[in-house]
């Protein structure tokens, strides 16, 4: 019995971070990555043939991505004039108030909080946003962090100057854990629900709301449409929503989400950075030079020479 027991926690263990990954939890994932990738290290030239395997599958996942990325735009705005063209003038408004509000916080968000970070670090934000341009040009087409983490990484250390060391810890913890955009989306999209269905919220709904979204915000894995099946949650939980009424809420709240979910991560990605650079800034582990520097090694002449 004893042995049986100890084989089953073996099994539970090795196979417990691939079951938070199908829940969206991707803590467990990032640890079990970091212990590979420290025994990996250590073996050293005793396993060549992982070294080259990985290398291979990023390159397989690249050419997927490279295909999927030509099929976005089109899906997107397909899936989005079918959804409006079956909805009343009325609620067209109010999701076209809703749709702005969004995209109208996610701006002050990025121009005020990301801006006065930099700022206050001693850093360009102009200069910053202008060298992250490409990243968040992926993030748009490809609305998944985790997909941008290669990208930010190498923007980060060749463009923004930020040390190895640093950006390769904070940008991955990032896209798991800093979905500011995504908490944007879920605080909006909640109060355009009580609104919706007539729901007066208290001060105290509106405080134990903020606490639900930012605890779900860090919850939500970074891939497309991740942020829809916990705003159900919130919305049954924190707004007081029937599970009927929730449904409804969120078929109509996509027939704009494709757009939002782009630029929620164009802005997820766009902290990841910002909060490397601060980090990087504190710890003396950013090149000034080639911060400052406009046309330090861009990003997509790397991405072509690789």
């Amino acid at each position: 019995m004893g042995n049986s027991a100890t084989v089953d926690t073996i099994i539970n263990g090795l196979t417990s971070p691939f079951a938070a990954l199908s829940h969206g939890n991707m803590i467990p994932v990032i640890l079990l990555a970091i212990f590979i990738a420290m025994a990996i290290r250590t073996s050293g030239s005793k396993v060549p043939l992982i070294h080259q395997a990985v290398h291979q599958l990023s390159n397989v996942m690249q050419t997927m991505l490279g295909f999927i990325l030509w099929l976005v735009p089109a899906v997107i705005f397909s899936l989005t004039v079918v959804t409006m063209t079956t909805l009343g003038s009325d609620i067209i408004f109010k999701i076209l108030v809703y749709f702005l509000t969004v995209i109208g916080v996610l701006l002050l968000h990025v121009i005020v909080s990301y801006g006065s970070l930099l700022y206050f670090a001693k850093l360009n934000p102009l200069m910053f946003f202008r060298k992250m341009l490409a990243v968040k040009f992926f993030a748009l087409g490809t609305s998944s962090s985790n997909a941008t983490i290669p990208i930010n990484l190498k923007n980060a250390e060749n463009r923004l100057g930020i040390s190895p060391s640093i950006s390769s810890f904070v940008i991955p913890l990032g896209a798991t854990v800093n979905m500011d955009g995504t908490a944007i989306m879920l605080g909006v999209a909640s109060v355009f629900a009580a609104n919706l269905f007539g729901i007066e919220l208290s001060l105290f709904q509106y405080l134990m709301l903020l606490v639900v979204i930012i605890f779900a915000s860090v919850a939500i894995a970074g891939i497309p449409k991740g942020s829809l099946a916990m705003l159900s949650l919130i919305l049954t939980t924190a707004v007081g929503l029937e599970v009927e009424d929730a449904a409804t809420l969120i078929g109509i709240i996509m027939a704009v989400d494709h757009l939002l979910d782009m630029l929620r991560t164009a802005v997820n990605v766009t902290g990841d950075a910002t909060i490397a650079c601060v980090i990087a800034r504190s710890e003396n582990e950013l090149n000034d030079k080639v911060f400052d520097d406009p046309n330090a090694c861009c990003i997509i002449e790397h991405i072509n020479k690789k």
